[in-house]
């Protein structure tokens, strides 16, 4: 096997690479592909010393107020959702401040108590009746949640630390916190999650530190921002996503699977593929592929409990024939009511093969000699099974069809 070959001295300019840097460019892709494949729990120590370093070098305090869950949909769902409280606080900043005086401390306890009482009041209304089934599963709301409110509470000083006035009126300091969280929901339910995609996306977004390592190590460039591009590197490689804010900064744990398979349209591609699970899952997130195609947990798990109904109401034309081969695609012919349009036996390969006109499409039902089924999607301006033929084996002279 070959082995890396670093740089030995550092140059402030590259106009070509050398032949043997030209060598390393290959091994050098695969060791980041297999960083992007990495299921390892995420590294805290090593993340926060480079997220650390990104604050101090984007020109940001540290805010040392870094919350770790279990998968991606709390990161965005908590991120923006604690973001825009945090605007709210500040929009209100005015109405707070004048009434907290220099003996704030001693009512410290009663404001965080009443911070954090009224997000959670504010948090069980904004989840109320939302529809996306994968992003807002019940885990996952409970988990932003309380993510949401250990961020405000690990918060409360940096939010509330400078307001200073003469004296404190404390029921008009509860009667401003009140106020932040008074929003008319419905409305203001956009702007919340207005920002869920300002995440990182950690070891899954590993091209750019796999490019500008790669003159960083192997080539020994040197450059303005090196240490810059150091540290976001050493972010990125040792957590999942994550979530940047002036006050706190979210993090995910890493995919605890990620099953893979060769994409036989590209050789040198894989794809997303598992027919008896997840292919790609984190606790409290589980997402289902077929052939690189994203599925339901139905169609994986259960597919003997699909129906002819489902599956001719599906518009996404490779999910639904996903779903009919995993309902079995002659079941389909049979239940759907299809009808034959033409029937041969192909006396070269000695299969037997039928054309329909099914309700999503014409299939060829081919029946081999060991009795094996199968039933294969073709174009609709295909009149007969010869045709068909021809189109699936791509009109080779010596044709062998194959399951797709």
């Amino acid at each position: 096997m070959n082995e890396i070959k670093k740089a030995t001295k550092r140059v402030k300019k590259i106009d070509s690479l050398t032949k043997e840097q030209e060598s390393q460019m290959g091994l050098w892709a695969d060791i980041w592909i297999e960083k992007s494949k990495c299921t390892d729990p995420t590294n805290r120590e090593e993340f926060e010393d480079g997220c650390k370093k990104c604050y101090e070098y984007s020109g940001e305090r540290w805010h040392n107020n870094v919350v770790y869950v279990d998968n991606p949909c709390i990161v965005s769902l908590a991120g923006t959702t604690t973001g825009y409280i945090l605007e709210q606080f500040y929009a209100n900043f005015e109405n707070i401040v004048k009434h907290v005086g220099s003996d704030r401390e001693k009512y410290d306890g009663a404001f965080k108590e009443c911070i954090l009482s009224n997000a959670d009041t504010f948090l069980d209304k904004l989840f109320e009746n939302v529809s996306d089934e994968e992003l807002f599963l019940e885990y996952n709301i409970q988990k932003t949640k309380e993510c949401v409110l250990k961020i405000l509470d690990n918060a409360y000083f940096d939010i509330i630390d400078d307001f200073k006035a003469e004296t404190t009126d404390k029921n008009k300091v509860y009667e401003a916190i009140a106020k932040v969280f008074d929003v008319n929901i419905k409305l203001e339910k956009k702007k919340i999650f207005a920002n869920w995609n300002k995440y990182i996306g950690g070891t899954l977004w590993l091209s750019w530190q796999a490019y500008e390592s790669f003159f960083d190590v192997i080539c020994g460039l040197d450059h303005d921002k090196l240490e810059e591009a150091r540290a976001y590197r050493k972010a990125q490689e040792n957590a999942g996503h994550w979530f940047p804010h002036s006050f706190f900064t979210i993090v995910s744990e890493r995919p605890n699977t990620i099953c893979l398979k060769k994409d036989i349209r590209f050789s040198e591609n894989q794809i997303l593929h598992c027919e008896d699970g997840p292919a790609f899952a984190y606790k409290g997130l589980n997402m289902y592929f077929i052939n690189g195609v994203k599925v339901n947990e139905q169609i994986v798990m259960h597919p003997e409990t699909l129906t002819v109904e489902q599956i001719n109401s599906e518009q996404n034309k490779d999910v639904q024939s996903i779903m009919i081969d995993r309902f079995g695609g002659y079941n389909y012919i049979k239940e759907s009511d299809s009808v034959c349009i033409d029937k041969r036996k192909d006396e070269i390969t000695g299969y037997t093969e039928s054309l329909y006109e099914s309700p999503v499409g014409k299939r060829l039902v081919v029946v081999c000699p060991t009795v094996r089924m199968y039933a294969l999607g073709v174009p609709d301006n295909i009149k007969t099974c010869q045709e068909a033929q021809d189109y699936l084996s791509g009109e080779r002279k010596f044709r062998v069809l194959h399951r797709t």
